[in-house]
């Protein structure tokens, strides 16, 4: 992940045609996608490598500075003309705006997809965990846990006391929950209702497995709450506080994820060329379509990444009409900015991307709204006259509060059936 990781910008490099570090800059053809809109025509294609986008004709003669997405100079993401917008989408909105830009047609899908919402507005509907308040009474009670004169003794008593019935009372609503939707796993196939149902049955089986993941990464992550271990924090490499790593959020949103009928994909890096810059991109979690029915396509088209940080949102309560630089760092606006600039190509939105942006347990969507012509300039550093990008964001969503799973359902939903081909492939 690009959250623990440290990395130095290095100097421009020069890359002449005689130099040896020819693997440095590979053919900007990933094997996620090629550089052209997914609908573009075979006259859109290159007609050699050297006119495919960002391999101009004088790549050689040009220096380049190399970096992750998570280090991009400050201030840079600006150069690129693409602004977010100053107050975030309704969800509702959002996922309509998609809808539109690549439509599915309904039919006996929607019965699958009417059926899991209603599992999870049932059978989860109980799962609230407000992390929020298990990191306030932890913190109290690892401030007072040494204390031994009479006065702080008995704030040392009651904020241990505290601690324990926040423990005790989290984990026995995941144990509640989970031994409840397990119940109803086990009536379902001894009721046989889906035996003449292939396909229902094997989505069934697993969403009572990513639900089990799910109550597990619920536990892993109050129990790194509680119990804290030392990580490095992010002003510096040598610094560390106690606190949770990245990874286990990671997990939590990995196996929310699944519940929605999505599988995660390895992660890969991309390389593009943005402007004077050759960015390395990793994002933690990414969704690629199962397969590209597409004979002009190489390879399978990306849906949408996920960038996760262990940070919470800066801002407290409603986050409605908020903008996005008032809840989260410039930093990490950049890095989600720049990678979804590098997945344009590849994206299945071509030449827009979708992502999310994961803050401990609070996740936003975000699209990127970009032309093909101003995705070429960039990627070829010609100028950007004229030019303007938009990436559009919603609300925070709170994925351990039952109503913001509610809200979520469709756009996750959606993009499941994309992934499957209207769940027809078992990954």
């Amino acid at each position: 992940m690009m959250g623990d990781r440290a990395v130095d910008v290095e100097e421009p490099i020069e890359v002449s045609d005689s130099d040896e570090s020819s693997d440095f800059i590979p053919e900007q053809n990933f094997h996620h996608g090629t550089t052209r809109p997914l609908d573009a025509s075979l006259e859109d294609l290159p007609r050699k490598k050297e006119e495919q986008v960002g391999l101009t004709s004088d790549l050689h003669q040009k220096k380049y500075i190399k970096c992750f997405a998570s280090d991009l100079p400050s201030g840079q993401f600006d150069k690129f003309k693409i602004k977010f917008d100053a107050k975030p989408t309704d969800i509702d909105e959002f996922c309509k705006m998609l809808k539109e830009k690549k439509p599915i047609q309904g039919g006996p899908v929607n019965n699958i997809i009417e059926t899991f919402k209603q599992f999870i507005k049932e059978h989860l509907g109980d799962l609230s965990i407000d992390l929020n308040s298990v990191t306030e009474k932890a913190k109290k009670h690892f401030e007072t846990r040494n204390k031994d004169n009479d006065i702080e003794g008995i704030e040392k008593k009651l904020n241990f006391a505290a601690f324990n019935d926040l423990k005790r009372e989290a984990f026995d609503k995941i144990r509640l929950s989970t031994r409840n939707v397990n119940k109803f796993y086990t009536q379902t196939i001894r009721s046989e209702e889906y035996n003449n149902d292939e396909d229902m049955l094997r989505l069934l089986s697993h969403w009572i497995t990513a639900v089990n993941e799910f109550m597990r990464s619920c536990i892993d992550v109050v129990r790194s709450i509680l119990h804290p271990q030392m990580v490095k924090t992010t002003k510096g490499e040598r610094e560390t506080e106690q606190n949770t790593r990245e990874i286990v959020f990671q997990s939590l949103f990995t196996s929310f994820s699944k519940m929605f009928l999505l599988h995660t994909r390895p992660q890969r890096i991309t390389y593009k060329t943005l402007l004077e810059y050759y960015v390395t991109s990793e994002p933690d979690v990414l969704f690629e379509q199962t397969f590209n029915l597409s004979g002009a396509e190489p390879a399978t088209p990306l849906m949408m990444i996920c960038e996760v940080k262990r940070d919470e949102p800066r801002l407290k309560g409603s986050r409605q009409n908020h903008a996005l630089g008032e809840m989260v760092p410039t930093k990490t606006i950049d890095q989600i900015g720049t990678e979804l600039l590098c997945e344009c190509s590849g994206s299945y939105f071509s030449p827009g991307a979708v992502g999310i942006l994961c803050l401990r347990s609070q996740i936003l969507f975000l699209f990127l709204d970009i032309s093909y012509e101003h995705l070429i300039a960039i990627e070829k550093n010609m100028p950007l006259d004229n030019m303007n990008g938009r990436i559009r964001y919603t609300d925070y969503f709170d994925i351990l509060k039952p109503s913001d799973r509610l809200k979520v359902m469709d756009i996750m939903f959606y993009m499941a059936r994309i992934q499957t081909l209207d769940f027809i492939h078992p990954f």
